[in-house]
C-alpha cells in the first residue's frame, strides 16, 4: 500500500512538482525544463528527483540563493523514468534497468562519452544554455589551454609527443557544429588526471551539486569519476547526495544502484567514498567555470 501511495505521488509530482525554498520556480513545467535542458529527448514529459525518488523525512533541497547557477542547473537535471536501462557504445546494453537507480537524461552518440568526458559535456551544455560558449576553455592532458575562440580561427594538430596545439586557419563563424566539434577535441585530449587539472580541490564540507569525486592511478589514464548530481540537507546541516557516473568506454550516464532500493540513491560523503573503487589518488574537485 505504501509503495502504491509513493507511485501515485510520483505521478502527481510529474505534473505539479513539489517546490522547496525557491527550488524550482513555482511555474515549473515541461517548457521550463525544455528551456533549461533543450537536449531532452522525450516530448511533453520530464522526471525529477521528487517524482522518482524517496526523499528522506526532514531533508529538503538547499535554498537556491546558496547555490551557484551551475550548481542549481545540475541539481535540477532531468533523469529518465525507472524503466530505462544503460546502453553502451555499439548499441549493446551495459546494465539492465533493475541494476541501476536511474539513467540521467543526457543523450549521446559519441565514443567520447566516457566517465571522464561527461563532465566536460555537462559544462559545455551549461555554458551553451547561458549563451557563454566562448567561456569553454579546457587544459588537455598534453599541450596548452584549448579555447573555443582559438578553435574558430585555427585547426588542431599534434606534435611528435602528442601534444595538441592549434595551427592558424581561416576564421569560422560560431555554430552548434563548431561548438560540439571543439568539445569533442577537448574530450579526446582528456584523462582522469587532466580532468582534475581543470578543477579546484575541494573540502568535503563544501561539496555541492556538480562537484566530483575522482580517482586515478599513477598514469592518470585509469580511474573513476563520480559527479554529485544533487544534495539534500536537514535542519541540522546533515547532507546527503545522489551521484552519477559513466564508463571508461562510452555508456549512458547513470546513477548506480547503491543499496537494495532503486528509489533511494542517497548517500553521505563517507558512504560515497566507501562505494568507490580503490584508487592510488582520490579527491573531491570542482570545475573551474569562468
Amino acid at each position: 500500500m505504501v509503495k502504491g501511495l509513493l507511485a501515485a505521488a510520483g505521478l502527481l509530482l510529474l505534473t505539479a512538482p513539489v517546490v522547496g525554498s525557491g527550488n524550482p520556480p513555482e511555474d515549473i513545467d515541461y517548457e521550463w525544463y525544455k528551456k533549461n535542458y533543450d537536449f531532452m529527448a522525450i516530448p511533453d514529459t520530464f522526471f525529477t528527483y521528487e517524482s522518482e525518488f524517496i526523499i528522506p523525512e526532514s531533508f529538503h533541497r538547499p535554498d537556491s540563493t546558496e547555490m551557484t547557477p551551475y550548481q542549481y542547473w545540475i541539481s535540477h537535471f532531468p533523469i529518465w523514468h525507472h524503466g530505462k536501462s544503460v546502453g553502451q557504445v555499439g548499441g549493446q546494453r551495459k546494465y539492465k534497468y533493475t541494476e541501476i537507480c536511474r539513467s540521467v537524461h543526457l543523450p549521446w552518440r559519441s565514443r567520447l562519452f566516457t566517465d571522464y568526458g561527461v563532465p566536460l559535456r555537462l559544462l559545455a551544455e551549461f555554458l551553451r544554455f547561458q549563451q557563454r560558449e566562448y567561456d569553454l576553455k579546457i587544459l588537455p592532458q598534453k599541450g596548452q589551454l584549448l579555447t573555443y575562440e582559438d578553435w574558430l580561427k585555427s585547426k588542431p594538430a599534434y606534435n611528435n609527443v602528442r601534444e595538441v596545439y592549434f595551427q592558424p586557419s581561416e576564421q569560422r563563424d560560431s555554430s552548434a557544429y563548431e561548438y560540439y566539434a571543439f568539445l569533442a577535441l577537448c574530450q579526446e585530449n582528456t584523462s582522469y588526471k587532466s580532468l582534475t587539472d581543470n578543477c579546484d580541490s575541494l573540502a568535503e564540507a563544501d561539496l555541492a551539486p556538480g562537484d566530483m569525486y575522482i580517482g586515478y592511478d599513477k598514469s592518470g589514464k585509469t580511474g573513476f569519476v563520480y559527479v554529485l548530481m544533487n544534495m539534500f540537507i536537514d535542519d541540522h546541516g546533515n547532507k546527503i547526495y545522489a551521484f552519477a557516473t559513466g564508463c571508461p568506454y562510452a555508456c549512458d550516464f547513470h546513477m548506480p544502484l547503491v543499496n537494495e532500493d532503486r528509489n533511494n540513491p542517497w548517500l553521505t560523503v563517507e558512504q560515497i567514498k566507501s562505494f568507490a573503487p580503490v584508487a592510488e589518488y582520490t579527491g573531491f574537485y570542482r570545475l573551474k567555470i569562468n
